[in-house]
């Protein structure tokens, strides 16, 4: 039997009781430091020890290493606090960081021990008990150093599963009896398969706006903003040199004429009504963001744009309002219905709808109407994001944007400490992430609930398939 407990912590070590066959001992790793030069102002050199006093060299190595020329010291500070959790459980279990990489539950283990989250397993005779859990952000935090930490070791064989996005998928759970598949669990602020099939048959039933809406942020992980801020021009799609085309595709960016909730993330602002794109020079990520979308998606957005004329005509309320959903013109290439760019998303007066119009007019209602629990006052269990991390998170447990390479554009994220991994996808991974997120929706709209009975299509000259998902499971 192992027993730990929590005693105390700062931010230079933590302090804890390892019980084992019922022998105490304190597990206690140290940080410490000092000034290099004599008026305390210079730079710092820092130390890592044992509860003995023994340096722990490794980590020191880390910090110093050209990987982090240019970090400042307060930062280095903090990644060795994050290590410090790494070497009190090597310690309080006796292992070593080859044996931790190599043995997958001694990872789950390691993760509950990291993020201070309590841990009982009668049949594995384990018990840990920490004062407080760590909050979702500094699990994020802690597990990117340690990847990062592993990944300066030269040990990669299981280090994907410190990416911080698998943070959402365990937080809040208690026991290894939670892990599904592949040793992963199942996350808050993600919606369950029957929630989900039940909420977009109930919105296309309710309303067009409603289920379009929800059918953008599931099938591209777009952000609300971002969708907000779609406008006709926007929906488009690319030609090969015989006129033949390629995919269809919503590509976004920030305008002048943008509201602050339309702001598309990781994006310029644009901070002049004169500016125009140059063509020639912009790319990908850095000016606009492209999101591909299959051809049933883009007919329902070529819909949305009609609907938004006709319900102009109705009155002139309506009509005043439609003229004033202008947006900048920035492509005059791409065809559009009425000579003026407008926004995609207008509500039933014809105003550019705005998030808390979508939210508490269109969204919630719905979520509630189904029992999907959601943010009302404090940010929890997550809103329109729902439909982002539910999206990627099914992709991941199916197999799909696995591994570092792969953990994608899909998201738009900017930096490695939100999701680590970049690609640039080509046309077949596109195409078949397309196809996967239109089957996944064609499924659930349906009422198919059971994932795992989606039939595999073979990858042929028709079609790219959807693997079967019986591999499923931040």
């Amino acid at each position: 039997m192992i027993e730990i407990i929590e005693h105390g912590t700062n931010y230079k070590s933590t302090k804890l009781e390892c019980i084992k066959d019922g022998v105490s001992r304190t597990i206690k790793t140290i940080i410490k430091y000092e000034y290099l030069s004599s008026n305390h102002r210079g730079k710092r050199a820092f130390y890592m020890c044992d509860i003995k006093g023994h340096p722990i060299l490794d980590p020191i190595r880390f910090i110093s290493s050209d990987e982090m020329l240019g970090t400042a010291d307060s930062s280095k500070r903090i990644m060795l606090v994050h290590l410090v959790g790494l070497y009190n459980f090597l310690s309080a279990f006796e292992t070593t960081i080859q044996e931790l990489i190599n043995d997958r539950k001694l990872i789950i283990l390691f993760i509950h021990f990291l993020c201070k989250m309590d841990y009982i397993s009668d049949s594995e005779q384990i018990y840990m008990k920490f004062l407080k859990p760590l909050s979702v952000d500094s699990m994020n935090k802690y597990l990117n150093t340690v990847k990062s930490y592993f990944r300066w070791l030269g040990t990669n064989e299981n280090a994907e599963i410190f990416n911080p996005v698998y943070m959402k998928i365990i937080r809040g759970k208690k026991s290894l009896s939670s892990i599904k598949a592949k040793g992963l669990y199942s996350p808050e602020g993600i919606i369950e398969t029957e929630l989900l099939s039940k909420l977009f048959i109930y919105s296309k039933e309710k309303d067009f706006t409603l289920y379009l809406g929800e059918r953008i942020l599931f099938e591209t992980g777009m952000r609300v903003g971002t969708m907000l801020g779609i406008t006709e021009e926007d929906i488009y799609y690319d030609v090969d040199k015989n006129g033949n085309i390629l995919h269809y595709f919503i590509r976004v960016r920030n305008r002048f004429s943008d509201k602050e909730f339309q702001s598309v993330k990781n994006l310029p602002n644009v901070i002049s009504s004169d500016f125009k794109p140059n063509f020639r020079t912009e790319k990908e990520s850095i000016n606009y963001h492209t999101y591909t979308i299959s051809y049933s998606l883009y007919k329902e957005l070529k819909k949305k744009i009609a609907l938004n004329y006709k319900l102009s005509l109705t009155t002139k309320f309506c009509k005043d309002n439609y003229n004033k959903a202008k947006a900048d013109r920035y492509l005059p290439f791409v065809p559009i219905s009425h000579s003026k760019n407008r926004y995609v998303f207008l509500n039933k007066h014809c105003s550019v709808m705005t998030e808390n119009n979508w939210n508490d007019r269109y969204l919630k209602p719905a979520l509630d109407a189904v029992g999907i629990s959601h943010d009302k006052s404090i940010k929890k269990n997550g809103l329109n994001h729902l439909f982002r991390h539910t999206a990627f998170s099914l992709l991941i447990s199916k197999g799909y944007l696995r591994d570092d390479a792969e953990k994608l554009a899909f998201l738009k994220n900017s930096t490695p400490s939100t999701i680590l991994t970049y690609f640039n996808p080509n046309k077949a991974t596109i195409d078949k992430v397309v196809q996967i997120q239109e089957n996944l929706f064609d499924n659930l709209i349906e009422g198919n609930t059971n994932l795992n009975e989606i039939k595999t299509i073979q990858e042929d000259n028709e079609a790219y398939g959807l693997a079967m998902v019986g591999d499923l499971d931040d």
